[in-house]
Order: C-alpha cells, then structure tokens, then sequence
C-alpha cells in the first residue's frame, strides 16, 4: 500500500514516490498557497483523459526531478490499469500534502505566534471537530471568524481566504480519520506546544 491506496506493482509505488515527494517539496519551498495550488493540481489531474498527455507526463516530470523522456518511458512502461492506480494515488498524496500544509501555515502565523487568545479560540474549535462535537463546515466557520473576524482583516485577507477554502476542500480527497489526526496535530498539538 502506499498512503492508503492499494497498488499493483513495485513501479507503480516508484512513480508514485517519486512523484510525491518532489510535489510535497516544490509545496514547502515554493508555494504561497498550498490549498489553492493543490487544489488547482488535482482538478487538473481528474480532467485528464489521455493518459499520455504531454502536459501530464511534463507535469508529473517536473515534480519527479525527471526530465520529460526519462518520466515519459517509466510512464509509459505502466500499463493503463497501473498509470490510472498511479494517478490515484498521486492524487491522493498531493491532497494529504496540501492539506498539512496548509494547515501548518496557519499555525505559523505571525497572527497566532503573537495572539495566545486567538490560539485558545482555535484549539478549543479543533477540539470540538476532533471530539465529534461540531462538523468540518462548523470548524471551518469558526476558524474564518477567528483569523478574519473583522470587515477590515476579510478585506485584507481575500487570497488567504481563497486559499484558506481551497485547502479545506481538499479534506475531500482525504479520509475523515486522518484529516481529525492531521487537526489534531497541528490546530491543537502544535498550538499547545510550549515554544509558541
């Protein structure tokens, strides 16, 4: 298995390390919005229909750290069971890796590092969406109101907001015990730790 999804060959679980790892760094190093842009991505991954496209062998390439013809003959040595299986999954890291993400950039906030009342809002909110007390629509609400609570913080918040309903959505890809796990990790562990 590989993050949950079954696989059918040792190839199909390179391709799909390979993938997901350079995407999960090009997610740390390079992306000012991780929900959006992971989002955007997995939109992009579930409209293709030629599983030999040249704009997904480039973009699969590219976050491999491979150039377009080696990717491309690992690629198309998969058959077209083991390339969509592949995508799956690929789909399914990416999710996993933009939904952390983003939930770590909320935790390294200027925002919350300064503000210890903003911090005990969201742990108690996480609290209550990982004890089955409130939904993740519910969590998310009170988040939004929390961080941008005032017309003046929306205003100046558009594409963080944008971003901050991106990365939420991204929940869908994901099973509901690891995004509680994840939640739990950052929005109340993290937040709690002794440091911030």
């Amino acid at each position: 298995e590989v993050e949950g999804m079954a696989v059918v060959s040792d190839e199909v679980k390179d391709v799909v390390e390979m993938v997901a790892r350079g995407y999960s760094k090009l997610l740390t190093h390079a992306s000012a919005t991780p929900g959006s842009d992971t989002l955007e991505f997995i939109e992009f991954l579930e409209d293709i229909d030629d599983l030999n496209d040249s704009d997904l062998i480039d973009m699969l390439a590219s976050w491999a750290g491979l150039n377009y013809d080696d990717f491309k003959r690992i690629w198309e040595g998969l058959t077209n069971s083991e390339a969509n299986e592949a995508l799956d999954a690929i789909e399914y890291r990416m999710a996993l890796a933009g939904f952390e993400e983003f939930l770590r950039r909320i935790v390294a906030s200027s925002t919350l590092l300064r503000d210890g009342d903003l911090r005990k809002k969201i742990i108690n909110l996480a609290k209550k969406y990982v004890r089955g007390k409130i939904d993740l629509d519910e969590l998310a609400d009170g988040l939004v109101d929390v961080l941008w609570g005032t017309e003046k913080d929306t205003e100046l918040g558009k594409r963080y907001i944008r971003d901050f309903w991106s990365g939420i959505t991204l929940n869908n890809y994901i099973d509901e015990g690891t995004v509680k796990e994840l939640v739990r990790k950052y929005l109340i562990e993290e937040l709690e730790a002794p440091w911030i």
